[in-house]
């Protein structure tokens, strides 16, 4: 309970209000099958929340039917061309080579706009921005971002009836109140991967139209 107040905090608080039924972000041309996901640009002070979006990204991805190269071979195969992934010059990646070497159809950059962190309160302010980039052209095809900020709520608890003897002395029945536990910068990074990947296109291997051209 605790954490699903939590999440719904962050959902309305976030740049996109909507959360049960997202909108798909168009793609421009042909909708890719293999996504090589490049690891976070831009570092910020908490290593664990870094680490948790670049491992949750694959999975969300994935699970939108999507082959996917994850950040950690990523890296290994973007050095074997001579290419730094802390590099923020996108028009360095050897788009070519990755399309014609391995079959990779579009790049994603994940870049990390603003980040504040009060991780002990479960306090946070974020901005990210996803690039999808193709490997034939070398365009960016498709972009999402989502920034918002994140705090603890009181909640209420539920009603609690004094013993009569406490009657003569209060008000009568009360309501308990509690602090929503903090949440952990690990969990707003599966949520904010998780948000992300609902507003890619279905793949075509799983009912994806073959062309989406942007409003």
């Amino acid at each position: 309970m605790i954490r699903t107040a939590s999440l719904m905090i962050l959902l309305g608080l976030s740049a996109c209000n909507s959360w049960s039924v997202p909108p798909v972000v168009p793609i421009r041309g042909p909708l890719p099958r293999q996504i090589l996901l490049m690891p976070l640009l831009n570092h910020s002070s908490d290593r664990v929340f870094e680490s948790e979006l670049n491992e949750q990204i694959g999975i969300y991805v994935e699970k939108r039917g999507y082959q996917s190269i994850r950040p950690s071979v990523a890296r290994t195969l973007l050095r074997a061309y001579g290419w730094n992934a802390g590099d923020p010059d996108h028009e360095d990646l050897p788009f070519s080579a990755l399309k014609d070497d391995h079959q990779i159809d579009a790049v994603m950059v994940t870049e990390l706009i603003d980040w504040q962190a009060d991780r002990k309160a479960g306090r946070y302010r974020y901005r990210l921005f996803w690039t999808l980039f193709d490997c034939v052209t070398g365009a960016e095809v498709w972009r999402y971002d989502d920034g918002g900020q994140v705090s603890p709520k009181l909640l209420r608890g539920t009603n609690r009836v004094l013993y009569p003897e406490d009657l003569a002395f209060g008000p009568g029945p009360i309501r308990e109140t509690y602090e929503a536990k903090p949440m952990k910068s690990m969990e707003l990074a599966r949520i904010l991967q998780r948000n992300m990947a609902l507003r890619l296109p279905l793949a075509p291997e799983i009912g994806g139209e073959g062309w989406r051209q942007r409003d």
